[in-house]
């Protein structure tokens, strides 16, 4: 019973964080289509409203682009540690289960950048 309880906690949890990484990814989204929408369409007196949290604060439109960037890369920060947890739960559920990890358990996340390189490759090669 220990072992099915530690296991359906660790489900919970996998569950719990891949909602976790999607919620991240939605915001970094976000942010990179609003950097988009300035770049295109920049603000006729230079300025942008956006919330920070319950409020909404006028930023000028090169501060706004820095403040969305720093965001985004805390948020890359945020997406890697939680993929790394995701990875240690996920093995102790194997080593739970007595499922050989030795072909899996040496993969890792690629980085926006590394995804970025192969799309472009792909692209190149057609």
């Amino acid at each position: 019973h220990k072992q099915e309880l530690n296991a359906h906690l660790l489900g919970s949890k996998v569950g719990s964080l891949k909602e976790y990484l999607v919620s991240l990814d939605a915001r970094r989204q976000g942010n990179r289509a609003a950097i988009t929408a300035l770049r295109k369409n920049p603000p006729q007196n230079g300025n942008v409203w956006m919330a920070a949290g319950d409020m909404f604060i006028r930023f000028s439109e090169s501060e706004s682009k820095k403040v969305m960037t720093q965001d985004t890369n805390t948020i890359e920060k945020e997406i890697d540690s939680t993929r790394a947890e995701l990875k240690e739960v996920m093995e102790q559920i194997h080593s739970m289960y007595g499922v050989d990890e030795s072909s899996f358990s040496k993969l890792q996340g690629m980085s926006s950048s590394e995804v970025q390189s192969v799309l472009g490759q792909a692209a190149s090669d057609d």
